[in-house]
């Protein structure tokens, strides 16, 4: 089979590595190097030329399953951050570092332990906290503005990349994003890992088996889906022919190409949001504290006193993240005009970050309507319940095995159970009898997949059990229900679409 893989970040780079020993894979690339996010610099230090990241920076194994067990295989080098990942936030009138005293800390300390402490709950109880944001959530449990603006915003700021929609996230997914490790953890450095040399190293190792089909420096202008194939027309005018396709590039950019989009892919793609973000790699120490020994790995810097901040920048302080670049490194994102000198500019990177609200994991579990329809799938983040590099990976890897690919982490538990969580209760690409036979559910990674389906539908069934329970008579209950019933069974009557109406009439 023909398979035509538009994008070449690391989700194109997951689909072609699953399919590549078993099907006759393109992958169509427009920049002139694969790797996407995963993007490292040469940048030239006293006389001798070093690699730095600007994107993918960090992982932790047990947050990263899939990647971590792509790392093993392909026998890429890491190393620990040291001492750890720590955070530095920084406001008018305050701030706070992570193992660090300060006056401010002292004022919320009580609501930091408070707050790591119900952690666990939060994930134990999904059915209560899936449907709640965080606001809602630090809100009835009466939590400062100060401990909301200024210490669980720019958190979240760091972790998800965006400053949009931050505290409209899922107060369970939040929570179980924090993982039994505290993985950002607010009172301690926390020990993540890093690519020695930067992700380079780990994309040509990924892309080595596979390097035959790939055509970089070659958009694509349009996808025409026909009955019997599909037709790729690249930038270069050029014509191919292909069985199926699978797009791993943004979600809008993915309804740009399709040349006739359904009415689903039209609303489904063209709801996904996203957040323009430009990446500055430079060496001017303006953007960081004046006092160096405030400087920590993430550094959250705005001139506002009081949250919400609609100001803020924030920097990755490079040697703290990987010690081979040294001095005054920076990758600040989002900066203020005119903060950093120009002659000190390295490379300027301009990306759309995926805005992570609390409708993102409803609206991309309504994704499995247009997969695999008319020799089409997707994948990348916005396919996930949630963001990152690991996601796009995962659903990348997930797309693979529904076209006939393999799953290559089979031997590792914590990829395992995390990839067919992805790829039968969300994605809904793997059938639930072609995933192995798991024992009992582990403590970690917890099923978020197949947690958020459960909720989802015990939301549905406590609406009708709602319904029953009115004045309505019974005769039109009946009818009510047979109606939305045979709208289900034609795939026309979605949980998102209703919710999404209902967003809409409450503002």
């Amino acid at each position: 089979m023909k398979v035509a893989v538009i994008g070449g970040g690391i989700a194109g780079m997951g689909a072609t590595y699953s399919l590549h020993r078993r099907h006759e894979v393109t992958l169509f690339e427009e920049s002139p190097m694969l790797g996407g996010h995963a993007h490292t610099v040469e940048v030239t230090r006293e006389g001798r030329t070093v690699p730095v990241d600007i994107g993918f920076l960090i992982y932790h194994p047990w947050v990263y399953p899939n990647l971590s067990a792509l790392f093993r295989k392909l026998g890429v080098e890491t190393q620990p951050l040291r001492p750890g990942l720590e955070l530095s936030i920084h406001f008018q009138g305050g701030h706070w570092r992570t193992g660090r005293d300060s006056a401010f800390w002292e004022s919320v300390r009580h609501e930091v332990d408070r707050f790591q402490l119900a952690l666990p709950e939060l994930v134990s109880n999904p059915k209560k906290y899936m449907p709640m944001t965080v606001e809602q959530y630090l809100d009835q449990e009466g939590y400062s503005e100060d401990f909301k603006h200024k210490v669980v915003a720019p958190l979240l700021s760091v972790l998800f990349v965006t400053r949009i929609g931050l505290l409209q996230m899922s107060m369970f997914m939040v929570a179980a994003t924090f993982g039994p490790v505290s993985g950002y953890a607010l009172e301690g450095p926390t020990p993540w890992r890093t690519v020695k040399q930067g992700s380079r190293e780990y994309v040509r190792r990924l892309s080595a088996g596979f390097a035959a089909g790939v055509r970089t420096g070659c958009g694509v202008r349009s996808i025409r889906r026909e009955r019997d194939g599909v037709t790729v027309t690249s930038a270069d005018g050029g014509v191919h022919r292909f069985d199926q396709v699978v797009l791993a590039t943004e979600a809008g950019t993915a309804l740009k190409l399709l040349e006739d989009p359904s009415s689903d892919e039209a609303v489904l793609l063209g709801e996904v949001e996203y957040e323009p973000a430009s990446i500055v790699l430079h060496t001017d120490p303006r953007v960081m504290p004046e006092d160096r020994s405030l400087w920590a790995a993430y550094t959250y810097v705005t001139s506002e006193a009081r949250g919400p901040f609609t100001r803020a920048h924030y920097n990755y302080y490079l040697p703290a993240l990987q010690d081979w670049a040294e001095g005054d490194l920076f990758a600040t994102c989002n900066p203020p005009e005119g903060l950093i000198d120009p002659a000190k500019v390295v490379k300027t990177m301009r990306w759309q970050h995926l805005v992570c609200d609390g409708m993102h994991p409803v609206r991309s579990a309504e994704l499995h309507r247009i997969q695999g329809k008319r020799r089409t799938y997707f994948c990348g983040e916005y396919v996930g319940f949630i963001s990152g590099h690991e996601m796009a990976f995962t659903s990348g890897l997930a797309v693979g095995r529904a076209l006939g690919g393999e799953f290559p982490f089979e031997d590792s538990e914590f990829a395992r159970r995390s990839f067919y969580d992805l790829a039968v209760h969300h994605m809904k690409v793997v059938r639930p009898e072609d995933a192995p036979v798991e024992g009992a559910p582990t403590w970690w990674p917890p099923p978020m997949a197949r947690v958020q389906s459960e909720v989802l539908r015990g939301l549905v069934e406590d609406e009708v059990r709602r319904r029953m329970r009115t004045v309505l008579p019974l005769p039109q209950v009946l009818r009510s229900l047979e109606q939305a019933v045979a709208g289900t069974v034609a795939g026309r009557v979605s949980l998102y679409d209703e919710l999404r109406k209902q967003k809409k009439q409450g503002s």
